[in-house]
Parts: C-alpha cells; structure tokens; sequence
C-alpha cells in the first residue's frame, strides 16, 4: 500500500508539472510570436535574397536557377502563389503573418520568414 502511494504522489507531481508547462507555454508562445512583422526575408541557400515590405501588396518572382517561386503579399498575409517545386508543400501553406513563422520551399532551399524591420535591420530588397 505504501508504494502505492509513493507511486500516486509522484505521478500527481509530473501531471502538475506538466500542467504547469503547458500553461506557461499558452501564455509565453503568443508573447514571442504572436505579434505581427512588418517585413518578409526571403532568404535562399541561407542568405538573405530580399526583404519585402508587407503594407505592400505585391507579386514577387524569384527565381532559383531554371526554376522559379512566385511570393504573393497581400492584406498584411505573404504566401508561395506558385512554385515549379514537385512537391508543392510551399503552395499549400497556409499565409504567413505573424513574427517568427516561416514558409520553407525545401527543393529550391528558400525561405520565406516574418520579421521585425527593427530587430532584423532589414530595409528595402537586398540583393
């Protein structure tokens, strides 16, 4: 019977703990990403392709060698429109808005995330 509630006392204490966890979580997560950007990077292979504004609805072609991704910006939302990826995975994706989310394109190894023009230093296209 003792082990019982050995046991018992212990398992209350991970589910509290994980409670808690889960509840700091709910609150923390929303702080650090939930905020909108301003800006969308747009980086291939690593490094920093461009960055687009997002008050700015607009339809961008980047081109990756022979193929291509078409980023579409609008409504303060960026998404892939199309992609001559076969996967079509960034295509799918739902738009982007929040800072910190992020559309990767594995084939073409580009990556579309939402930043802070603040805190990323980003300013205009960089090429």
């Amino acid at each position: 019977m003792k082990d019982f509630i050995r046991n018992y006392k212990k398992d209350i204490l991970i589910m509290t703990g994980l409670l808690t966890a889960a509840i700091a979580a709910f609150f923390i997560v929303p702080v650090i990403y939930g905020t909108g950007g301003d800006m969308a990077g747009v980086y291939m292979d690593g490094k920093l392709y461009a960055s687009y504004d997002l008050k700015d609805s607009q339809r961008y072609h980047i081109p990756v060698g022979d193929e291509y991704n078409e980023v579409l910006i609008e409504h303060g939302k960026v998404r892939v429109s199309s992609s001559s990826c076969k996967n079509q995975v960034c295509v799918n994706h739902a738009p982007i808005s929040k800072n910190g989310e992020s559309i990767i394109c594995l084939p073409h190894k580009l990556v579309i995330r939402i930043e802070n023009k603040k805190e990323s230093g980003l300013d205009g296209i960089a090429e």
